[in-house]
């Protein structure tokens, strides 16, 4: 299970720009979404807050829930997102495939 672990630190590195760049060319618009705006709201960088947190995933599921944003700014939501998605996936794989293997007898 050592070889996720550099996978956990990939995704959250791609995690971290992907908000970053969702808030940058969030601000970028001169005509904004709703969105768009609850993104140009947030911190360029992020920060340990859960508010900010939670607030930049509903933005990107408000991004790419809306017609009129751009392309660009909904793709990097969905890469914002769908990197959260993996560090997850991968957080239960490290923890289940042990306890699996411990019951299935595999050493």
């Amino acid at each position: 299970m050592d070889e996720l672990v550099p996978g956990l630190f990939y995704t959250m590195v791609a995690h971290m720009i992907s908000r970053s760049w969702v808030v940058f060319l969030a601000r970028r618009e001169s005509d904004r979404t709703a969105g768009e705006t609850v993104m140009a709201s947030l911190p360029v960088m992020p920060t340990r807050d859960l508010t900010v947190a939670r607030d930049g995933f509903h933005g990107c599921i408000a991004v790419m829930k809306e017609r009129g944003a751009s392309k660009l700014i909904t793709v990097v939501s969905f890469v914002h997102v769908a990197s959260l998605g993996v560090f997850f996936l991968l957080l239960l794989a490290i923890g289940f495939v042990p306890l699996i293997q411990f019951f299935l007898g595999a050493n």
